[in-house]
């Protein structure tokens, strides 16, 4: 049992939790749920904002957040308030959720996440050094992945999770066998959009960086590989289904992050490089390497391959 009169308890009390101007205690800032804020800037005239879409609907439908919770609403890309919500109104049914009840009832009605409307008020900034995923430094060297456009349906998933652990660019390239072979024929608004919203989701985290897609005899003049070669200690490497695999797992364990500034993986598409792309794309720095003794699936290859790269 805790001794009130022990001063040591006390300091421990007060280390866990942060206690506001007028004596309150606030919450464990690393504890809150971020969610993003209707505009892309903060009007500073109002102490309001709202919070709509599918945040507002994971808000209320799956963590059932109610009125007077404590929040953190970001301003993209890295603008950080702890904020509390004062009203929850729906597009739906005429309801207000004002008076929302425990998670066990079934009141709420079924209108779609883009149905809600939540404002919040605004308490303080907080800024990233208070957000412990700010503490810890991102990590290095850069990886960047240089990726031949597979399937539309294979480069959606591969954005979502390459986003989800940590990649900083994908440059996609036009090859014989890309799926399109054409700049205008590719979505690019749809992968920077699961990119965002899949940074959305994980605290602190910078949106994969999506630069348009580029013929692969054109790859010297793209931004993305020239900032790679810009750096003094670098590393790229060719994933080569034709490669000899006997080498291919001494050459990854082999790899190390200490003193390497960016590390460059090319993955070709579903058809694979031709040998004339293969031998242009040495001539530019790659390794030819190979992950496995059978031939991978191209996400299978990407999450293989970056897999090796973060450990």
């Amino acid at each position: 049992m805790n001794n009130p009169n022990d001063p040591s308890d006390k300091q421990e009390s007060s280390n866990k939790q942060e206690r506001g101007s007028q004596g309150r205690i606030l919450p464990n800032l690393d504890t809150l749920k971020v969610f993003f804020a209707e505009q892309k800037k903060r009007d500073l005239s109002s102490p309001y904002s709202y919070i709509t879409g599918d945040d507002a609907g994971y808000m209320l439908r799956t963590l059932r957040l109610q009125k007077g919770a404590a929040i953190i609403v970001r301003f993209f890309p890295s603008s950080f308030y702890l904020a509390k919500i004062v009203e929850i109104t729906s597009k739906g049914p005429a309801e207000s959720h004002g008076k929302l009840r425990d998670s066990r009832s079934r009141s709420l009605p079924k209108a779609k996440g883009s149905g809600y409307r939540v404002k919040v008020f605004f308490e303080r900034e907080v800024k990233s050094t208070e957000l412990s995923c700010f503490s810890i430094k991102r990590q290095t060297p850069e990886i960047r992945l240089f990726l031949a456009h597979p399937q539309p349906h294979v480069l959606s998933d591969i954005v979502r999770k390459t986003s989800e652990l940590g990649l900083h660019f994908l440059q996609l390239v036009l090859s014989e066998r890309s799926f399109f072979r054409k700049a205008a024929r590719v979505n690019m608004q749809r992968y920077r959009r699961i990119a965002e919203e899949t940074a959305r989701n994980m605290k602190g985290m910078k949106p994969l960086l999506l630069p348009d897609p580029i013929d692969l005899y054109s790859l010297q003049q793209s931004p993305c590989f020239q900032e790679h070669i810009a750096r003094q200690n670098r590393k790229s490497y060719l994933l080569w289904e034709s490669e000899s695999p006997a080498q291919h797992m001494k050459t990854l364990n082999e790899i190390t992050r200490k003193d390497i500034e960016s590390i460059a993986f090319f993955v070709g598409p579903e058809g694979g490089f031709s040998y004339k792309e293969k031998d242009f794309l040495v001539t530019l720095g790659f390794k030819s390497v190979s992950l496995h003794a059978t031939v991978l699936r191209v996400e299978t290859a990407v999450l293989f391959a970056l897999a090796k790269l973060l450990a």
